[in-house]
């Protein structure tokens, strides 16, 4: 059972179009899991397309007393629809078979898009290591270009990576200068916040310190949106000199 999800301010994004590319893959991703998020979207997107939809200047109509009936009958009508995800497709590691492609009216982002861009297996990733027990796969960066005369802003840099942590061991404490989005794609893993299992969508906020440790039984494999810059922290000593280690 999926537990953590994403915020409806980033659902609502979404399902406009409006998400930064790496992040709309993490969402559509973690929609290929959870009945719950796909159905609250669906929601999102009725309502938007009946209250903007039809003004050419995307204003509500104050006198049409019968739109919010509307919404009602259609978000029940979706309450009745099976919204369950079928079983795992033999083609690629990370889709579901028999589900729609893509989500939201004005997204670009599809499971054709994330086929294209993330190996077709995990046994197939060439996988770098980045401490014990912890591998990392780069599939894509940005934020590198110069905000002003003293070169890149850092807070701007990311990447997306998959992140696989061998059962039973641990990242380095950290923290991060900007926000970490991750989807859990295989087993799971735990921090001080919480348990995170396959689907579930986590956040980490700036400057949350966690030492995430995989679950016992298996490998946990994760896809990661990363901002900003990464700081270790030394186990006698607290921080290092923060943020020293960067995303390249």
């Amino acid at each position: 059972m999926i537990s953590h999800h994403p915020d409806i301010d980033l659902l609502l994004e979404y399902s406009a179009g409006g998400s930064p590319f790496p992040l709309a893959m993490l969402l559509h991703m973690h929609l290929q899991y959870c009945s719950a998020c796909r159905h609250s979207l669906r929601k999102l997107e009725i309502i938007g397309g009946e209250f903007f939809g039809a003004s050419p200047e995307g204003q509500i109509d104050p006198v049409d007393e019968h739109a919010f009936d509307r919404v009602m009958a259609l978000i029940e009508a979706e309450e009745t629809a099976d919204l369950e995800v079928g079983t795992a497709g033999v083609e690629h590691t990370y889709f579901r078979k028999n589900f729609p492609q893509s989500y939201g009216a004005g997204n670009t982002v599809s499971s054709l898009a994330l086929e294209k861009l993330l190996p077709k297996r995990f046994s197939t990733i060439d996988w770098k290591r980045k401490w014990l027990g912890v591998f990392e796969h780069v599939i894509a960066t940005g934020g590198d270009k110069p905000s002003s005369d003293n070169g890149a802003d850092e807070s701007l840099r990311w990447k997306l990576a998959l992140q696989r942590t061998r059962k039973g061991c641990s990242a380095p404490k950290h923290v991060h200068s900007n926000c970490e989005y991750t989807v859990v794609l295989q087993g799971g893993y735990s921090d001080a916040g919480g348990v995170y299992r396959e689907g579930d969508f986590v956040v980490r906020t700036p400057d949350s310190a966690h030492r995430p440790r995989a679950m016992e039984d298996q490998d946990c494999i994760c896809l990661s949106y990363i901002q900003g810059k990464i700081g270790l922290f030394n186990p006698l000593s607290g921080p290092l000199t923060r943020f020293r280690q960067r995303l390249s």
